[in-house]
Formats: C-alpha cells, sequence, structure tokens
C-alpha cells in the first residue's frame, strides 16, 4: 500500500498540473476573469483531494481484504476504480 505521503505528493502535483492548464483555458471559454475561474477551481481541487485520497484508501482497504496490492489490481479494476471515483465527485459536485 502506498503511504500518506505518497498519496499527498501524487494528488497535488496531479491537481496543479491540472489547474494550471484548465484554469486559463475556462477563463477564455467562459469569459470570466482568471481569478474567477481560479477560485472555483481550486475549491473542486480541495474537494476532489480529499475525496480522492478517501476514496484511494478505501479502495485499497477493500483491495488488502481481498488479499491482493493496489498494484496487482486487473484493467476491469482499474476501469472501475476511475469511473467510481469520477462519478463520485461528479454527483457530489452538481448540487
Amino acid at each position: 500500500m502506498r503511504t500518506g505521503k505518497e498519496r499527498l505528493q501524487y494528488t497535488l502535483t496531479f491537481e496543479i498540473v491540472l489547474l494550471s492548464m484548465l484554469v486559463p483555458a475556462g477563463a477564455l471559454f467562459f469569459g470570466k476573469g482568471v481569478a474567477v475561474v481560479g477560485l472555483l477551481g481550486i475549491t473542486l481541487t480541495l474537494k476532489a483531494v480529499v475525496m480522492g485520497l478517501a476514496y484511494n484508501w478505501i479502495f485499497d482497504l477493500i483491495d488488502a481484504k481481498s488479499g491482493r496490492a493496489a498494484s496487482d489490481r486487473s484493467t476491469f479494476g482499474r476501469v472501475i476504480h476511475a469511473i467510481g471515483f469520477e462519478v463520485s465527485l461528479l454527483v457530489t459536485s452538481l448540487p
């Protein structure tokens, strides 16, 4: 299993790279200021970070109880993992 530090490092790096690309693009696309889109982006990023850490921790626990490591997850298991996270993030972000 990954350490908490590794999880946090991966998650923060991913979100920072994503924000650096999407905030300017979103500002142009929606005709809003970078600050407005950036604040929305940071808010959703913080939510995604917290949800991602919890979601992956729970998924890793399920894997461990099944006697396999996360690295041994099948392609189908990885697809289910990714879709489950994105759907949970989408459902909780729309309201």
